[in-house]
C-alpha cells in the first residue's frame, strides 16, 4: 500500500472551557486514486456555522494545497446519496457526479450499518476551479 501524503485544516472555537461551539475541518489524502487524484475526506462545518463561506474556504485551501503539492492532480470526494444539501454545495462549486457505490460497513461489520447506503463521488479534474469562487472568502 502506498504511503499517501495528508493535508489537514482545522479550526475549533470555544466560547467557554467546557464547550466547543464550532469545528471546521478538512482532511485530504494526496495521490489517493490514480484516476481522480487527491481525496477530500471529512469536510465538516457545524450546522450553526454553515452558509457563512467556511466550507468554500476549506475547499479552496484544500485545492490550493493539492495544486502546490501535486500540480497535475484532480480532487474528489464521496458524499452520502441522502445528503442532498452537500450535493448541491459541491455542484455549486463545479463538482461533477462521476460515480456511485455502496457504503461498506465500518470494520466490515454489517451490524454497523443500517440497510443499503449509497455514496456518490464528486470530482474536480482541475482543482483550481475551486479557487475562483473563494477568492474573497480566502482573503478574509
Amino acid at each position: 500500500m502506498p504511503n499517501h501524503d495528508h493535508v489537514q485544516f482545522r479550526r475549533a472555537d470555544a466560547h467557554d472551557a467546557g464547550s466547543i461551539a464550532a469545528l471546521h475541518a478538512a482532511h485530504s489524502v494526496l495521490d489517493k486514486d490514480p484516476t481522480w487524484g487527491a481525496y477530500l475526506d471529512n469536510l465538516h462545518i457545524t450546522h450553526a456555522h454553515q452558509r457563512q463561506g467556511l466550507g468554500t474556504r476549506l475547499m479552496a485551501l484544500t485545492a490550493q494545497a493539492v495544486i502546490e503539492q501535486r500540480p497535475s492532480s484532480g480532487l474528489h470526494l464521496w458524499v452520502l446519496e441522502q445528503n442532498v444539501r452537500a450535493q448541491r454545495f459541491y455542484e455549486a462549486r463545479g463538482g461533477s457526479r462521476v460515480d456511485r457505490d455502496h457504503v461498506h460497513p465500518p470494520g466490515g461489520d454489517p451490524s454497523r450499518i443500517c440497510g443499503v447506503v449509497t455514496k456518490l463521488r464528486y470530482a474536480w479534474p482541475d482543482p483550481s476551479t475551486l479557487l475562483i469562487g473563494s477568492a474573497t472568502v480566502a482573503a478574509q
